[in-house]
């Protein structure tokens, strides 16, 4: 609440100090309210009045009801005042609260007799096609006494054509039609476009069941396609009420949360199928690896065992690099990637382990066959030359 003003007064009693106070000033307040009045609740019954026509003998035991009942809760009121012999006039007063607007009220609060007459001129925002009606009310301080006056109201809506008003709520009514119209085609559009997209998905999920078969897989797919059966049923329909379009994006859905719960579980089973192969890789890699740096270290005369197990190692490190990059935030592609990486690199050690084997090399165990290896037919190779 925000005051401002000049405001003079003289006297040797309270009584003579409130007949001579005089002055002006301006008047502001954010937030408040009006007890003992609820004008918010004069819309529905305005309005009801106006769809059945009530005249008013019906509706005046419903203001009476809310005019001296409740409270009216404000957003701002603002204004200037005049002050002359105790007697304040706020002339044009602004009241502002969520569905009404009242422009200029006029207050006249006489200090000394301690009554107080307002004058309210409302327009409800919801009824914009109702003129602006005067709501007065009168206040008898000495007397505890309220007074509603909505004798303007009740000529407002005796002397308004009723066919305006009726006109107004058929228009509201049109609003709310063409609303309703333009949900279905945005409910139709949106259900074409989820089946296509369901449709698509279950065919991916059993492209991919094909390339790469898995249970969890299996069962996602079938209550998908499952789902699908249903989904067209309802999609073949030339009009479909509003309740089976609906029936029928949440069936899209479905299907469209069982094929990411399809991908996310295909992710799973890949990134586990890879670990388990790069696995064997790296064991079989280290392996072969490992027997031919013993076979070069046992026949250091034979010259072609020391490049065949250093070309071993090299393509032994490729697998470890590649099977410690591993990590279950990599794509399928990614995986298979580093999948293909490591086998190209296992199959050079084993070229490499084969050579090997040529060579008459018994003398020493063999780590990957867990025996002595006796080849089928002896190659000499190649030997160092002794100074």
């Amino acid at each position: 609440l925000s005051v401002k003003g000049n405001i003079k007064a003289r006297g040797e009693t309270p009584a003579d100090f409130m007949t001579n106070l005089n002055g002006q000033g301006t008047l502001s307040l954010r937030g408040g309210q009006i007890i003992g009045a609820d004008v918010e609740q004069m819309i529905p019954i305005i309005t009801r009045a106006i769809q059945r026509s009530e005249g008013a003998k019906v509706i005046e035991p419903e203001f009476k009801r809310v005019l001296n009942s409740g409270k009216t809760v404000l957003q701002t009121v603002s204004g200037d005042y005049v002050i002359a012999n105790g007697v304040v006039r706020m002339m044009d007063l602004t009241l502002n609260t969520a569905n009404a607007i009242a422009n200029p009220t006029q207050i006249i609060w006489d200090i000394p007799k301690r009554t107080l007459d307002i004058s309210i001129p409302v327009l409800l925002k919801p009824l914009n096609s109702l003129p602006p009606f005067i709501l007065g009310i009168s206040v008898l301080a000495n007397q505890g006494t309220y007074k509603p006056n909505y004798a303007d109201l009740l000529a407002v809506l005796s002397n308004r054509s009723q066919t305006a008003l009726a006109n107004d709520l058929r228009q509201k009514e049109a609003y709310a039609r063409e609303a309703a119209m333009r949900k279905r085609s945005d409910r139709l559009a949106e259900s074409k476009s989820l089946t296509a997209d369901a449709r698509t998905a279950v065919a991916n999920m059993e492209q991919k069941m094909v390339e790469f078969p898995f249970e969890k897989g299996s069962r996602l797919l079938a209550t998908a396609k499952d789902t699908l059966v249903l989904l067209n049923q309802l999609a073949v329909k030339e009009d479909p009420t509003d309740a089976q379009l609906i029936q029928q994006i949440e069936y899209a859905r479905t299907v469209l949360l069982k094929a990411d719960e399809f991908n996310r579980a295909l992710e799973q089973e890949t990134l586990f199928s890879t670990q388990k192969k790069m696995a064997e890789y790296r064991q079989k890699s280290t392996q072969m690896a490992e027997q031919l740096k013993l076979w070069a270290k046992a026949y250091p005369d034979i010259v072609v065992l020391a490049k065949l197990s250093d070309n071993a190692e090299q393509n032994r490190q490729i697998v470890e690099q590649s099977t410690a990059k591993l990590s279950s935030k990599m794509s399928v592609a990614e995986a298979n990637e580093l999948v293909g990486t490591c086998a190209e690199a296992v199959d050079k050690i084993e070229k490499a382990y084969q050579h090997a084997t040529r060579f008459d090399l018994s003398g020493v165990p063999n780590q990957v066959t867990g025996e002595n290896y006796t080849p089928k037919k002896q190659v000499r190779g190649s030997f160092k030359r002794s100074e």
